[in-house]
């Protein structure tokens, strides 16, 4: 392809880019035909699909010769292999991960605190709740089931925190680092005690309510004694998380 089209190419995936994210181009819905977006364009069908490929390089959309391409649901998915390769290279270790959480989740909390709106603290309640109707253990007959949705809820309770700052930003990294990256690392899988369950449902509740009062300090207070705690109980922090499949 030549220099003229290579550079008609970005631009038509660039356009296309800001109509994603513009929400005209819905996520879960199918892009124009081909056709119809040389139209659009003004281009040439060869523009288009490299154009294409361009945005399926950029996770923002998935191709089907029988469907057409779709606008991904998921846009932090790619961000996540992405950030999960560069972890890898960097030797990264899941301690460095808690440590990043650290950082950033008592922050969030302080801000939560003050910023929640009303369903937001109702849900988050309804979440810290929900923890204990899931009875943890590796004696249960259906444990694999009852461990994936803990790790669900535990994931919802902990990006709504951080979309309770009203800050965008946050929610996706959370997504990425505690959704995806950390709740991806077997050492959480593990078998789990009773009494570690116990405790942990009473830091959720603890997180929740004293984002429910308004009370910032106490609210930050509940979440790094969370985290220490984790840091505590988990004795193969200093795994690297490419090594961890191997555990």
């Amino acid at each position: 392809m030549s220099a003229n089209n290579d550079l008609l190419s970005l631009q038509v995936a660039d356009a296309m880019t800001e109509r994603i994210i513009e929400n005209e181009y819905q996520a879960g819905h199918f892009l124009p035909s081909e056709r119809d977006l040389q139209q659009q364009y003004q281009v040439s069908r060869t523009v288009i699909r490299e154009a294409m490929k361009m945005l399926v390089a950029r996770g923002l959309v998935a191709t089907s010769a029988r469907h057409g391409t779709l606008v991904n649901v998921d846009l932090t998915g790619p961000l996540t292999e992405t950030m999960l390769l560069a972890f890898y290279r960097s030797n990264v270790y899941v301690e460095d991960v808690l440590g990043t959480r650290l950082m950033l989740e008592p922050q969030i909390v302080r801000l939560a605190a003050q910023h929640a709106t009303s369903v937001q603290v109702r849900e988050l309640l309804a979440l810290a709740a929900e923890f204990e109707s899931i009875p943890i253990g590796s004696d249960q007959p259906n444990y694999e089931a009852l461990r994936q949705r803990w790790l669900e809820n535990d994931q919802r309770f902990h990006i709504l925190l951080a979309e309770a700052t009203q800050n965008p930003i946050l929610p996706i990294l959370i997504d990425v680092v505690v959704g995806h990256i950390w709740h991806s690392a077997q050492l959480i899988q593990r078998s789990i005690s009773v009494e570690h369950h116990a405790l942990v449902i009473q830091h959720h509740a603890q997180i929740a309510v004293r984002v429910a009062a308004k009370d910032a300090e106490g609210a930050a207070a509940a979440m790094l004694e969370h985290l220490e705690y984790t840091r505590r109980y988990l004795p193969i922090l200093r795994k690297r998380l490419r090594d961890i499949s191997e555990i």
